[in-house]
């Protein structure tokens, strides 16, 4: 009897597994309706791509791998109650595999159904693989909705305590996003506290006040490596350069490197496969180097003191238009850009700022290169919520002198 049904469970588990293999090869056919995403895509399972033939050819193969897991769950599940008595040892594990082949079959139906309206389905491909690497995901959209629900009505006391909590000193961003606006006013108290930094006398905010749009990108990159070289130069390294793409950050990469190698400076770079921690070793332990670096080192990065005196910010950290949760945001809500993203890319902001004074005896300089800060309305909002109440704003040609200056003058006084 044991033998029978092991060869039926073995073989059904077989067959699922076959038939996930046939929807992961689907998930990477539909991967390639993907706009952007240098290394890899991230489609949104919107209404578009439902109702395409694509999808609907996909969902023979996902029809077919939720039958298939489902059978195998039952076969295993049948080998659990007839083993349970005589061996023991050997339920547990085959009780993970019914579950696990149980949950499988539930999320996958879940995506492929998608009416499910508290999450925002959507697909990833790996592009620099061939096979592998594919996946599906069902997102919470909201999250403060399940904590207000929850999570918030069975606690007595929560702190919630940050430096990067507030978008021009106002919670409300943050608020919505953990639920605090949905439990009643009288519920939850704010307060802001001040610093004890002295932020405006440590720090220096200069704006890059000529840099071409990113849409012309040669004359963007071409300016943008100015401002480079410059303030690596004028710093005399020590700068930590933040970026929002990989394509962007590589192409500088090889413009800049060059050039400080010249004068003496390391440049190192966050390759593809290079290990974040070696990264911030290297450039802890080396005071004069620098940093090209992409979304690890956004925040949570310490570097204090003299091994880091400049971060430099070339593009405003908005999230990608194509994003599957902005794409479900705008879909359900009007303005919800600046209901979420601009937010949250102002909060980004403030960690990268925050990367640079870590000490009340800390002192450095944020530039932000991107033109938006003065060409969109929005541009203040980034500038009323860092730490220091003023900035300058400065044309790319007069940068590197601005800086040599500012740091003649903060190290006299050291």
């Amino acid at each position: 009897l044991y033998l029978g049904l092991t060869a039926k469970a073995t073989s059904t588990v077989a067959r699922a597994s076959m038939a996930l293999a046939e929807v992961f090869d689907g998930v990477r056919e539909l991967g390639r309706r993907a706009r952007g995403g240098y290394d890899s895509a991230n489609l949104w399972i919107g209404p578009e791509l439902r109702e395409s033939d694509d999808w609907h050819d996909f969902l023979q193969s996902a029809s077919a791998a939720i039958d298939a897991l489902e059978q195998a769950d039952k076969n295993v599940a049948a080998l659990v109650q007839a083993v349970a008595a005589d061996k023991p040892e050997v339920v547990v594990d085959l009780g993970d595999i019914s579950r696990r082949l149980h949950e499988l079959a539930e999320n996958l139906k879940l995506i492929i159904d998608g009416t499910d309206e508290h999450y925002v389905y959507s697909l990833q491909v790996n592009r620099r693989l061939r096979a592998g690497g594919e996946s599906m995901t069902a997102e919470r959209i909201d999250i403060g909705e399940a904590l207000a629900n929850e999570w918030l009505p069975e606690v007595h006391t929560a702190i919630f305590a940050s430096a990067t909590m507030t978008v021009s000193k106002s919670f409300e961003h943050f608020n919505h996003a953990v639920g605090l606006d949905r439990i009643g006013a009288s519920a939850s108290s704010s307060l802001h506290l001040d610093s004890s930094y002295d932020f405006d006398s440590n720090m220096a905010v200069v704006v890059a006040g000529d840099i071409p749009d990113p849409r012309d990108r040669e004359g963007y990159l071409s300016a943008l490596e100015r401002v480079l070289v410059d303030a690596h130069l004028a710093m005399g390294g020590s700068v930590l350069t933040l970026f929002t793409n990989r394509r962007d950050m590589e192409d500088l990469y090889a413009r800049v490197e060059p050039k400080l190698a010249r004068a003496g400076l390391e440049l190192n770079c966050q390759q593809r496969n290079s290990s974040p921690r070696r990264l911030r070793d290297r450039f802890i332990n080396e005071s004069t180097s620098s940093l090209f670096a992409l979304k690890a080192f956004w925040e949570g990065f310490d570097a204090g003191g003299e091994t880091l005196r400049c971060v430099i910010i070339p593009k405003l950290p908005f999230s990608s238009p194509t994003d599957p949760l902005s794409c479900e945001r705008n879909l359900r809500e009007d303005r919800a850009w600046v209901r979420y993203s601009l937010p949250e890319a102002v909060l980004e902001v403030k960690q990268a700022a925050g990367r640079l004074i870590r000490s009340s005896t800390d002192c450095g300089v944020l530039i932000l290169a991107d033109p938006r800060l003065v060409t969109k309305g929005y541009g203040k909002k980034f500038l009323t919520s860092l730490p220091t109440s003023s900035y300058q704003r400065i044309e790319t040609a007069q940068i590197g002198h601005y800086l040599q200056l500012w740091r003649q003058a903060h190290e006299r006084h050291r």
